[in-house]
């Protein structure tokens, strides 16, 4: 495997954003816990 593909660099930036993501939907669903 080479780590100089340039799809490496841009996998974990996609990752921030899943991760980013997944918080957002954690928040609204305990938003929506706490709301019922």
């Amino acid at each position: 495997m080479t780590d100089s593909k340039p799809k490496a660099r841009p996998a974990q930036h996609s990752s921030t954003l899943l991760e980013l993501l997944e918080n957002v939907i954690a928040a609204q669903f305990e938003m929506e816990k706490t709301a019922t």
